[in-house]
């Protein structure tokens, strides 16, 4: 049977397919009823198809804890990295301050056996030197040792420079300096 509107024939049971008519085409009044076709029986215009796209909610999860712990370890990595930048310049800031206190001590054209030390003012307080210089079995040579200590993360540390020197005569100073 032929629906005279929409070119459409009916079918048994109130069930009704497109006559695609003269033009080739469907009628353009023409809906089917959802309640007619099941999805396996409906012309592929009107499947409803599955969606392949997007995650699932255990995909998101997976990349979330994966991600986190990333992150976690990221951060642990930093934390190490400023630590020993620290340290590294707090190794580097005793090393000057010890230079400076074998050269003061190099300085000096008399050397006395002896110790000395004192700790540092503001801005550089944490630091504290120590000197010490010890005559060796041989005459007019000395050993010269300065050291700087400082407490960080709770623990000491230190930074020690050891030289030797040997003392000169006002003789030999004055025969370096007139020739």
């Amino acid at each position: 049977m032929r629906n005279a509107e929409c070119g459409m024939r009916n079918e048994p049971q109130g069930t009704s397919t497109p006559d695609l008519g003269e033009g080739g085409g469907l009628c353009r009044s023409f809906r089917i009823p959802h309640s007619t076709f099941s999805a396996a029986q409906a012309p592929p215009a009107v499947r409803i198809r599955k969606r392949s796209r997007g995650f699932s909610l255990i995909e998101v999860l997976a990349a979330l804890a994966i991600f986190s712990m990333s992150i976690v370890g990221l951060i642990e990595g930093l934390g190490m990295a400023m630590a020993q930048w620290h340290s590294a310049e707090n190794k580097a800031k005793a090393l000057m301050l010890a230079e400076n206190v074998m050269e003061e001590i190099n300085y000096n054209s008399q050397l006395t056996p002896g110790q000395d030390g004192a700790q540092y003012d503001p801005p550089d307080d944490r630091f504290t030197w120590a000197s010490e210089i010890e005559e060796t079995d041989t005459p007019g040579l000395y050993k010269i040792t300065v050291s700087i200590t400082w407490t960080a993360g709770g623990q000491d540390r230190d930074v020690t420079l050891t030289t030797l020197r040997a003392e000169h005569s006002q003789a030999q100073l004055q025969y370096a300096v007139t020739e």
